[in-house]
């Protein structure tokens, strides 16, 4: 496989980012200190003037790598088709902000873009001869609960095969290797107060691969967000059957009563409805 080195995406320190615990060069930093050769860059959490990359900015990226040693390897795109509150973006519309994303890469100097499966195989394939003419070689995400061996994984493979394109492939977040819920986090739940039949449940129904519009409709009665507010995780499985009420949870809550809802990452607690 040749030389492969140690890298960290700095969405690591992103609950401390948005927290504003932590700075740009903050985060840089930490990698550093965690023996990474280099790092992952989310444009839309840590680039101020995204989706283009300022001269100041990359500025501050270059006096970080003199500083610290490490400078951005990979770029993580982001792919936000429910960016209209009336309808999700078209394919034209995804694949333009697809190669927004890949002129910033460029301009960082990566050479690897990870692409969400938001955007369609269809797209994905017609991205194919910009990822060259920028040269970064651009890979669907692989993510829980998606496997290599998921139907829509199926469908990127088969535009890597039928394009041949070197710069088409995958980026997989070995996630989706778990067989057992996270311990750390799940022993930071239960010290933030979740209960542990909950947690519980929610680790059923990811065994059993229920949906999670299913599985928190079936369990509470009701739809809750999908991305924590506190920590910003927007997970298929952060926030799965992770909700709470005064009520039984074989109960749907009372319209007028407010429902708890946990992230597993953070544990942080919030309430809809009421």
């Amino acid at each position: 496989m040749g030389n492969v080195k140690l890298g960290a995406t700095l969405f690591c320190y992103g609950t401390e980012y948005a927290r504003y615990q932590y700075s740009f060069e903050d985060c840089v930093r930490a990698a550093a200190e965690a023996g990474a050769a280099g790092y992952e860059i989310v444009g839309s959490q840590m680039v101020p003037s995204y989706p283009n990359v300022s001269d100041a900015f990359l500025g501050l990226v270059e006096a970080c790598r003199v500083k610290y040693g490490i400078g951005p390897v990979g770029y993580g795109a982001n792919q936000d088709k429910g960016m209209r509150h009336d309808r999700n973006l078209t394919d034209d519309e995804m694949l333009a902000d697809a190669i927004l994303d890949l002129k910033a890469a460029n301009r960082l100097g990566c050479k690897v873009m990870r692409v969400q499966y938001m955007l369609s195989p269809a797209a994905f394939e017609r991205l194919a001869p910009y990822a060259e003419l920028f040269d970064v070689r651009c890979g669907i995400e692989i993510h829980n609960p998606a496997t290599p061996a998921s139907p829509e994984i199926q469908a990127y493979l088969d535009v890597v095969k039928r394009t041949g394109s070197k710069y088409l492939g995958f980026v997989p977040d070995f996630g989706f290797l778990a067989v057992a819920p996270n311990k750390p986090m799940w022993l930071r739940a239960l010290k933030n107060g979740v209960k542990e039949e909950h947690l519980e449940l929610a680790a059923k129904c990811r065994r059993e691969g229920l949906p999670q519009e299913a599985s928190c409709s079936s369990t509470t009665g009701a739809t809750f967000p999908r991305c924590c507010r506190s920590c910003g995780t927007s997970s298929p499985t952060a926030l799965k059957c992770t909700a709470s009420s005064t009520t039984s949870t074989t109960t749907a809550p009372s319209p007028a009563s407010p429902t708890r809802r946990s992230c597993l990452c953070c544990a942080h607690q919030t309430s809809t409805g009421g």
